[in-house]
């Protein structure tokens, strides 16, 4: 990840690194709430679904699109439909209890991202400086403060809470706080089901960090301390399936899945009314939502095929790092996502994903010639994502795909 020492030279102020971030994220996210607002009232949407009566005037809320409909009725009324129960219940929860108590605050509808935004680029700061450096981590951050989808940072959707859980969990692993990292990443599950897989990123720290120091009889309690951490970041979901089961299958299983023999809502409620699966998505139809995520993948598989590559001739020291952990999470997630997931969603999964951002800085700092000017992937990025957050911010309001 950090930049060949050729680069090193001054290039950004060492100085007062968390306020820079914190006033760039402030202004990236106040123009596109602005945005959203100003497109509200010239914009008419293709679907009127937003316009359902919701809680304190949450229905005429710019961003008010797409998953944040479900999130934002859930939060309401619970879980009447058995499509809602795709959603874990950590966001709605937040929702109903910070989100009201802020808006008695503040005098206006808000969500509960107005008080997260700000912490998304902080907690992506103290994580890439702990693992790659100040020079890395602040560039890093800036960039952050582009997202390729900002509409989905300012409306009610879990990117923004799963982010700042994710990041924080991922900095708390790196300190050898491994309870409190266990707990963030069980945050992480609460709001989204695939934060389940955000254990292996705790468990490799655990037991591989140290694998060449553990002799057989070491290694045991090891698995066993890993084992009991993985079981509290999974207890959310299973928590839910349960709760769903008892629900909607008690006393009647009158649903398919109430008889499978792990009778779990989600994978059935993704295939039945999300079309979600191994394959399903790869259709003709479908390319230009392929198209649309393309920067985002390309991005984030240059960066996994550069960092595991440069494990083939490294030692078992740099196999064990935090960032190769989180690199191989990542090649999970992206594989997930590609294969079994509506691909389109990665441009607001970026926000949620350390490896797409600190490749763009590699490009950054590893591009920056004699004269100080950016390397052309750089140059590609920034122009795409700036053109691309206005464009998406217009499809947005207008209820259009990508969602």
């Amino acid at each position: 990840m950090p930049p060949s020492p050729r680069y090193r030279r001054k290039f950004l102020p060492r100085q007062h690194d968390t306020l820079l971030v914190a006033l760039a994220t402030a202004a990236s996210w106040g123009l596109s709430l602005l945005a959203l607002r100003l497109l509200d009232l010239y914009v008419v949407p293709f679907d009127s679904s937003h316009l359902v009566d919701g809680p304190g005037g949450d229905a005429a809320r710019p961003g008010l699109r797409w998953d944040a409909i479900h999130f934002v009725g859930v939060a309401t009324d619970g879980y009447v439909h058995e499509q809602q129960l795709a959603f874990q219940p950590g966001w709605h929860a937040l929702l109903r209890l910070v989100g009201s108590a802020v808006a008695r605050v503040r005098g206006r509808d808000v969500t509960v991202d107005d008080v997260l935004t700000g912490a998304l680029g902080l907690s992506l700061l103290a994580l890439t400086r702990k693992l790659f450096g100040r020079r890395a981590a602040l560039v890093t951050s800036l960039l952050y403060a582009l997202p390729p989808s900002p509409a989905s940072v300012c409306a009610p959707y879990t990117e923004a809470v799963y982010a700042a859980l994710f990041f924080s969990g991922l900095y708390a692993t790196a300190c050898g706080r491994y309870v409190l990292a266990a707990l963030l990443f069980a945050g992480t599950t609460s709001v989204r089901a695939t934060g389940v897989f955000s254990g292996l990123v705790l468990a490799w720290q655990v037991v591989v960090a140290d694998l060449d120091l553990l002799t057989a009889l070491r290694a045991l309690p090891r698995l066993v301390y890993a084992a009991a951490l993985y079981a509290i970041i999974v207890a959310p979901f299973l928590a839910f399936q349960a709760y769903s089961y008892l629900s909607f299958c008690v006393p009647s299983p009158t649903r398919p899945w109430c008889t499978s023999t792990l009778p779990f809502a989600y994978s059935f409620v993704q295939r039945e009314y999300w079309n979600v699966g191994p394959f399903r998505y790869w259709t003709l139809s479908q390319l230009p939502n392929f198209a649309m995520a393309g920067p985002v993948l390309y991005m984030t598989l240059t960066g996994l095929y550069s960092h595991l590559r440069s494990l083939v001739s490294s030692s078992p020291g740099r196999i064990a790092r935090l960032d190769t952990a989180v690199y191989l999470h990542q090649l999970l997630m992206m594989a997930l996502l590609i294969v079994s997931s509506h691909t389109q969603i990665a441009l607001r999964l970026a926000s949620t994903d350390p490896v797409v951002w600190w490749t763009v800085a590699v490009s950054v700092l590893g591009g920056t010639g004699e004269k100080g000017e950016l390397g052309k992937e750089a140059k590609v990025w920034l122009w795409w994502v700036c053109i691309w957050g206005a464009v998406s911010l217009v499809l947005w309001s207008g209820h259009y795909p990508p969602a």
